[in-house]
């Protein structure tokens, strides 16, 4: 056996985590994603949303559609 070469006990440990992994269902989005055209009025309310007290700027941001560090100051 070289030394390049796997042995059986390593082909078997792969076998056995590979059964055992458990496989998640996955969506891939393809195509250009355009760039949105907002309001100065939803710009607004968007900004004016992640400002008040006690807001969750990821609940925001997941809301309207724009990536956090959009919002954080």
């Amino acid at each position: 056996m070289g030394f390049d070469e796997p042995k059986s006990t390593d082909n078997a440990m792969h076998q056995v985590m590979h059964e055992a992994r458990d496989y998640q269902r996955i969506e891939v989005i393809t195509g250009r994603r355009r760039r949105r055209n907002r309001t100065d009025d939803e710009r607004a309310q968007i900004v004016a949303e992640s400002a008040l007290p006690g807001a969750n700027i990821s609940d925001v941001a997941r809301r309207w559609g724009v990536h956090r560090g959009l919002l954080t100051v």
